[in-house]
């Protein structure tokens, strides 16, 4: 068996990533949040930043995360309770 290159295994992670967002059920989403019910499956992608940019590429890649007017303070105690804006899950 053929060793991944760290690009290959960043790739991986992605659409791995994009696969279990859509697979999410409908409803309130931070992008915590979903990193919370995603990492269990996939694990820590190869640099922290990777997280913030895979939620942003669904909010315009899956179109199904709508923006609301709203926010909630973030619960992991690295993020000091910052608030983070909330998006519906439609699809």
């Amino acid at each position: 068996m053929r060793r991944m290159t760290r690009a290959q295994r960043a790739e991986q992670w992605n659409n791995d990533y994009d696969t279990l967002v859509r697979a999410l059920p409908p409803g309130l989403y931070t992008g915590e949040d979903v990193r919370n019910a995603i990492d269990p499956f996939i694990g820590e992608p190869h640099h922290p930043n990777c997280w913030g940019a895979a939620f942003r590429r669904a909010l315009s890649n899956v179109r199904s995360f709508r923006p609301l007017l709203r926010t909630r303070p973030m619960r992991s105690p690295t993020s000091h309770g910052r608030r983070t804006r909330l998006y519906r899950k439609v699809r």
